[in-house]
């Protein structure tokens, strides 16, 4: 049978744009186009920040618009269908105006939150592929550092290898303290290692809702 390969690169997280690769610029159009068409310029605002209130007005703003343009090619419309086009400029104008700096501040919090959701993905995308990896071949696992992040230049995949990981490094792990973690590290060195995170929790005599959170968190690799 063929040597596992080794596993793929996870690579890193692909960050969303950041706040200063946000332009407004764009939104000028709601106020440089001509009458009525740049109507829609608050609507792609609302959609492109995800704010429904802003999407809502930039819908009644086209609405207004399509409203003016049809009322002032009507016969009798002379007298106040241009008036109409006008202020359809003017409220699209303003409203493009007035969005541009919390549409921009609107963005560079969301570019902030998809940052940090694409970084936590690439987390578990990682954890995921190395507990596979582990379990498969804990031997080359071992040797490419996989559950040491205090090794420099480790694979460790964002997990603990409570068999071999310095005490500061197991204290990481969700529900585990600074003593307990260096009473794990106290009893490996009686036992050797452990089997299992499983077998950890038994022996540790650790609550179940631990053992269960570590499962996805940590390894526990055999020399």
């Amino acid at each position: 049978m063929p040597d596992d390969p080794d596993p793929e690169p996870a690579g890193h997280p692909v960050p969303a744009p950041h706040a200063a690769d946000v332009s407004s610029r764009w939104m000028w159009l709601g106020v440089a186009l001509p009458i009525g068409f740049g109507a829609w310029v608050p609507l792609v605002a609302g959609y492109r920040a995800r704010r429904r209130g802003w999407m809502a007005g930039g819908i009644a703003i086209i609405v207004f618009a399509v409203f003016a343009f049809a009322f002032s090619s009507a016969e009798d419309s002379n007298r106040f269908g241009g008036g109409l086009l006008i202020l359809s400029w003017m409220l699209h104008g303003a409203t493009s105006f007035a969005l541009r700096r919390p549409f921009e501040r609107r963005m560079a919090l969301q570019s902030g939150y998809d940052d940090r959701v694409a970084a936590a993905e690439h987390v578990d995308e990682e954890r995921r592929a190395m507990l596979a990896f582990a379990a498969r071949d804990p031997a080359r696992a071992l040797a490419l550092g996989v559950g040491r992040p205090d090794l420099p230049g480790s694979r460790h995949g964002y997990l603990v290898d409570v068999n071999h990981a310095d005490a500061r490094t197991v204290a990481s792990l969700p529900g585990v303290s600074d003593e307990l973690a260096a009473e794990i590290v106290s009893v490996r060195g009686e036992l050797g290692g452990f089997d299992s995170v499983e077998d950890l929790g038994a022996l540790m005599n650790l609550h179940p809702r631990i053992v269960e959170s570590m499962r996805t968190r940590a390894v526990a690799l055999r020399d």
